[in-house]
């Protein structure tokens, strides 16, 4: 997954590079070939920050059904406001770290919650590690049920310079919930593989589907 990510991003930048000098030349075989790697990224241009929350937020609208596992280091207060896009029978799993501003304290994230939506919090289950670690997180993901996406930076920079947003197959959203997020989710996993005891705990309710 992740060698394919290396050689997209390489092909893209070659198409980037081969367009704009001399776009009138390609052949409509290879063209046809770069659109369709470009058409699984969604690509923000530096200060387009609203436009970026904005698709992020009705991707996860139209996409997120049962679960939504968030993996990235800064997630903080702000980045809550994605919660409030999923359904309400919606479990939330976030692994970050220390370094996410605002994210060890259970009531902080309910009272901010409460100023910025007024739904009840979806269940959601915090996972923070201290950011001595965070190099572990060597990939910025968003999944849920049969999708996902490769956020590259993380979500509080999102829209503050060039970005673009892998949206991933159903293969690969199933290879990364299994070989990468199943071990940062996992208390355990941190306490004997790298002598971390994660901050657990769940803040929101659960509301089954009647």
């Amino acid at each position: 997954m992740f060698v394919f990510q290396e050689s997209v991003d390489l092909v893209l930048k070659m198409a980037d590079s081969i367009f704009s000098v001399q776009r009138q030349t390609i052949p409509k075989t290879i063209e046809s070939s770069f659109a369709g790697l470009s058409s699984r990224y969604e690509v923000f241009r530096s200060g387009e920050i609203e436009k970026a929350k904005t698709w992020l937020r009705q991707w996860i609208a139209v996409n997120v059904k049962t679960y939504l596992k968030i993996c990235d280091p800064y997630f903080g207060l702000e980045q809550l406001e994605y919660l409030s896009c999923v359904p309400d029978n919606c479990m939330v799993f976030v692994v970050t770290t220390t370094k996410g501003a605002g994210m060890n304290n259970p009531e902080d994230i309910d009272r901010y919650w409460q100023k910025i939506s007024a739904r009840a919090m979806p269940f959601t289950q915090f996972t923070v590690v201290s950011d001595k670690v965070e190099n572990r997180f060597h990939d910025r993901v968003i999944v849920s049920d049969g999708c996902g996406l490769d956020i590259g930076p993380s979500l509080n920079g999102l829209g503050r310079s060039q970005q673009k947003i892998l949206m991933l197959s159903s293969e690969e959203a199933a290879e990364i919930e299994q070989k990468y997020l199943r071990d940062l989710l996992d208390s355990t996993v941190w306490l004997m593989e790298y002598g971390e005891n994660p901050n657990v705990f769940k803040v929101g309710e659960y509301v089954p589907v009647k």
